[in-house]
């Protein structure tokens, strides 16, 4: 049974505007990536994930709206949570794209193996989320 929109706006702490962007980000890097990998672009991999990135600078800017929206409700214990655990996400996100993206273009020497910790990282982070929900 699919999730709904209430679901993963309350599980993944974003909210639906934030869902589509990733969508959107998500969608058009898929295009960017067939297209480099079947060889019809010849770009470096840092032009490959300029949606990814777009994405997290836009998310980063809608999450201080929301952190300003929330202190002006004076709401501030649930706008410096949300604001913490937001930025923290979104730093590890970049870090994982930023390492990334050094490993495919071969001027790192990190194993995959450590790039991916920040992933295991987020997803910790969304696990003890959802428990401390119910």
């Amino acid at each position: 049974m699919p999730l709904t929109l209430k679901e993963l706006t309350r599980w993944l702490g974003l909210t639906a505007f934030e869902i589509f962007l990733n969508i959107i980000a998500i969608l058009s890097f898929t295009v960017l990536l067939c297209l480099k990998l079947e060889r019809f672009i010849e770009w470096n991999w840092w032009q490959v994930f300029i949606p990814l990135y777009v994405c997290n600078g836009l998310n980063a800017y809608f999450c201080s709206i929301v952190f300003i929206r929330l202190t002006c409700d004076h709401n501030l214990r649930k706008a410096v949570t949300r604001s913490l655990r937001s930025v923290f996400i979104l730093m590890l996100i970049f870090l994982f794209q930023f390492f990334l993206c050094l490993k495919l273009n071969g001027q790192s020497t990190v194993s995959y193996s450590l790039i991916s910790c920040t992933i295991f990282l987020i997803s910790l982070l969304l696990i003890v989320n959802s428990c401390q929900l119910g």
